[in-house]
């Protein structure tokens, strides 16, 4: 994530994960994600550059 900000034109990364998923809603979470919304039992996550 630190490389991919380093750039001008990345302003947020995106992910998305299975909400039944605990191990990877925690990874996320730890790397400072936040959840943005549920679709067709999808978690959206993004984090935007400081």
């Amino acid at each position: 994530m630190h490389w991919a900000f380093l750039s001008a034109a990345v302003n947020q990364i995106a992910a998305e994960c299975h909400a039944d998923n605990f191990s990877s809603i925690r990874v996320l979470e730890k790397l400072g994600m936040e959840q943005v919304g549920k679709k067709d039992g999808l978690l959206k996550w993004r984090l935007r550059k400081k």
